[in-house]
């Protein structure tokens, strides 16, 4: 499937055995009894699980990270290199730069909407559960924030 600029777009059927989602999804009990009680509490904090969950009663584990910034820019290129070296599973990128995006990506990239006000060189949003942090300006506070 292409859209009108040649861009493909791809999709993953997440129904499995009549059920949305089943390999997709976590409960917290799920996630203590496969992993020690100590490490659990610290994997359940850095997705922000809970027990009533993001989507159907459960837990969909991701994090989506907004990038913002010139590519050409020195700390840019450092940060999308620390998020991309870093092991972070499910996690959903959107890289944004106004020197090669058109006007109203914000409007067609819901990550997007309403931060591209900011005028930092680099601003990084972190966002779980569809709730961003406040925006990050600073390499320490990214490497911090991961």
């Amino acid at each position: 499937m292409y859209d009108q600029d040649s861009g493909f777009y791809s999709a993953q059927d997440a129904d499995s055995e009549g059920e949305e989602g089943k390999y997709y999804v976590w409960n917290i009990d799920e996630i203590k009894s496969i992993i020690d009680s100590n490490d659990a509490d610290k994997f359940i904090k850095y997705y922000g699980l809970t027990k009533s969950g993001n989507f159907e009663h459960n837990n969909i584990l991701h994090k989506e990270i907004v990038i913002i910034g010139r590519r050409d820019k020195p700390e840019v290129q450092k940060a999308l290199r620390m998020i991309y070296e870093r092991y972070i599973p499910n996690r959903i990128i959107v890289f944004y730069d106004p020197d090669e995006m058109a006007d109203g990506m914000d409007r067609t990239i819901t990550l997007l909407e309403g931060r591209l006000d900011n005028k930092a060189d680099l601003t990084i949003y972190i966002c779980e559960n569809n709730v961003c942090k406040k925006p990050i300006t600073k390499l320490d506070d990214l490497e911090n924030a991961l």
